[in-house]
């Protein structure tokens, strides 16, 4: 019996041991709240580990929280419990896995504090196609009514808001590929 690491699991799980030929595998996982990365050797359902690294400070939560920062900056501050700040945070992980699949998040933001704790979770801040349409305001430049700011959020913001975390996942992968 054998305890592995996540990245050594997932290329076990996705069947990358069952080839005749040998193979040098990179395997990275970015968690919530960590960041490994593994290279293996893999060969006729043998699986070396030669090297593992990452960076255990660095994880999913840090995306959201350069994500609620911009989304706090679009609301001007104007709140900032303990308990709402979770709900803005919670949003803030809701938009980042939204963006995995799609190129731009359509999001309505409370205005006060009360409208973030009546949120249900932090999916309620994205819109659907017809929740778009049917506001119909002009997402690309941020406007508001009386209860909520509509703005959008596209990957390539989160790329811009998130550069310095992009460029610390590259430092542990050319690690261990240069080992």
């Amino acid at each position: 019996m054998k305890l592995l690491r996540e990245p050594e699991a997932a290329a076990l799980a996705y069947g990358l041991d069952t080839g005749n030929e040998e193979e040098l595998v990179l395997v990275f996982d970015l968690g919530g709240g960590t960041y490994d990365v593994s290279m293996l050797m893999v060969e006729k359902g043998l699986t070396e580990i030669l090297f593992t690294g990452g960076n255990s400070q660095l994880g999913g939560t840090n995306f959201d929280a350069k994500i609620a920062k911009h989304l706090l900056k679009l609301l001007d501050g104007c709140f900032n419990t303990e308990e709402s700040m979770e709900i803005v945070l919670r949003a803030a992980e809701s938009i980042r896995i939204y963006l995995s699949n799609n190129r731009v998040a359509h999001v309505a933001l409370p205005l006060t504090e009360n409208g973030w704790l009546r949120l249900n979770s932090g999916d309620d801040v994205i819109l659907t196609r017809s929740q778009v349409h049917e506001i119909g305001v002009d997402f690309s430049a941020s406007s508001s009514n009386s209860t909520h700011i509509f703005s959008q959020i596209s990957r390539k913001d989160i790329d811009e808001l998130c550069e310095d975390e992009f460029q610390d996942l590259i430092r542990p992968i050319r690690e261990t590929a240069i080992v």
